[in-house]
């Protein structure tokens, strides 16, 4: 079956604080596999946080439970990754793990942009 636009991956590098690509061991640039904002993985994450927060009736947000939501919807989108390793060794991409990595602030935002970044979805966007 074919793979919707929407639903397609793509591999986006990833920068540094200083906007240096972070390099795998290899030396290729480390990425970070996404899906865009309206594919249907995105989406279904978007419906559980809204279900959540409707839930829990809180009044007022924290900062941290919007940086938590925006975490929530960001390693929804992650499907792979490639070039990240833990101490020295290969890390696995598993939800726990891109949460780690998404704590960096400067990694969150990259991720968040390539999320909504619909233009890079379509036409462009690497095959699964």
């Amino acid at each position: 079956e074919a793979v919707k636009a929407e639903d397609e991956v793509a591999d986006v590098p990833i920068y540094d604080r200083a906007e240096n690509p972070y390099l795998a061991p290899d030396g290729t640039p480390s990425t970070i596999g996404v899906v865009g904002a309206e594919s249907s993985r995105y989406q279904r994450a978007i419906n559980k946080r809204t279900r959540e927060v409707l839930k829990s009736r809180k009044r007022s947000r924290t900062d941290q439970d919007l940086i938590e939501g925006r975490m929530d919807l960001a390693t929804a989108a992650v499907v792979r990754w490639h070039g990240w390793e833990n101490e020295g060794k290969d890390w696995p991409c598993t939800p726990e793990n891109v949460r780690a990595l998404l704590s960096a602030p400067h990694i969150l935002s990259q991720v968040e942009e390539a999320i909504e970044g619909h233009q890079r979805f379509f036409g462009n966007a690497s095959k699964n």
